[in-house]
């Protein structure tokens, strides 16, 4: 609840300054373009979008986060040598016929599901991949949205390493989009929808913002075949990334894509193409989700090749370059994944603890 406050002061006290109108005008715009060459900002937003649906839009949670708690992964007898490491690298490519999901670009809609949507569509990449293309299903963002109560306070924020911690111990049923009779439990808040600036998009103005779904206990899609309990996907222990580039680099080539999270400036939804970086004297917007798919390098400036969740007519169609290892991003820092456990799925259902979340 306090997380819910402090973004709710935030918020207020953002609405009464000036800043509300000048961060969404075409002024500030020409300015980012005036100030540096890396990318180039127009216009994803309207000048009337509200900063209560930006901040929405940030919903992933920087603070509270225990270093010296965490597992961090350092070696993998899997990853290839140092110099096997190209200088591109492109996860939809790499897979582009045994996981074509792992290029979709999704909306969270007016909820700050970020955390959750990040987590479930890299491990939806991840289960993917470990099954060599026989796993096609989307996992329910929806179901880690509602039902982890540990990860933060759903559409109001969350910890996308919690979620990680939430698949390792409860398990991720099928979803899909929503509004479809796709998986066990589809995404529960509307979307796609339109925010955007651009003329050609075709979806509806969002919705007012609701609070978060109620956690469901069983397929909220009458249609789908299986139980809750029989469409579980677990991962094994969650693990941080150290902040070493090659080491994000090899654990994506060797397992697919991560989480990442990083504080989003005021600039970042203005961003079209290029590699972004933060403009001098940007101020923070909130704490963001990411799925890294790859990296590359443009005008000898390295980025790392991010799928953002603000639907295909955000940005480089929904996909952002942002710049490896900038003080003012620090992508590297936030780094998380898993490894899925496909025995502990097809052998342990009757050894999972399931706590009072699913009564």
């Amino acid at each position: 609840m306090k997380h819910v406050i402090t973004i709710l002061c935030l918020i207020a006290r953002l609405d009464a300054s000036p800043t509300k109108f000048f961060f969404l005008s075409n002024a500030f715009i020409e300015e980012i373009n005036s100030k540096q060459d890396s990318w180039e900002a127009g216009r994803n937003f309207g000048e009337d979008v509200s900063l209560v649906e930006l901040g929405l839009l940030t919903g992933t949670f920087m603070e509270g986060r225990k270093k010296e708690l965490r597992l961090v992964k350092t070696f993998d007898p899997k990853w290839p040598e140092r110099d096997q490491i190209p200088k591109n690298f492109d996860a939809r490519q790499k897979w582009r016929k045994m996981c074509p999901r792992i290029g979709e670009v999704v909306d969270q809609g007016r909820c700050g599901s970020c955390w959750a949507i990040s987590a479930a569509g890299s491990f939806t990449d991840r289960y993917c991949i470990a099954t060599n293309g026989k796993h096609q299903m989307r996992l329910s963002a929806a179901n880690v949205l509602s039902c982890c109560h540990d990860c933060g306070d759903g559409c109001d924020g969350g910890w996308e390493h919690l979620a990680w911690g939430y698949f390792n111990k409860h398990g991720l049923p099928t979803g899909g989009r929503w509004n479809t009779t796709e998986g066990c439990q589809p995404y529960n808040i509307p979307s796609p929808c339109k925010r955007s600036y651009n003329r050609h998009c075709p979806y509806k103005t969002c919705p007012m913002y609701d609070v978060t779904p109620k956690c469901q206990t069983r397929c909220t899609n009458e249609a789908y075949g299986k139980t809750l309990r029989k469409d579980r996907h677990f991962s094994g222990k969650e693990y941080a990334l150290p902040k070493d580039e090659r080491a994000i680099m090899k654990e994506i080539m060797t397992h697919g894509p991560v989480t990442a999270a990083f504080i989003a400036m005021y600039d970042f939804p203005h961003y079209k193409k290029g590699v972004y970086m933060p403009t001098e004297g940007a101020a923070p917007l909130g704490g963001h989700a990411v799925k890294v798919i790859g990296w590359g390098s443009h005008r000898n400036k390295p980025y790392w090749l991010v799928m953002n969740s603000w639907n295909q007519y955000w940005g480089d169609r929904g996909v952002v370059k942002m710049m490896r290892n900038h003080p003012s991003i620090n992508l590297e820092d936030e780094c998380w994944a898993a490894i899925p456990d496909l025995k502990r799925r097809k052998t342990c259902d009757d050894e999972v603890i399931w706590d009072d979340i699913w009564d």
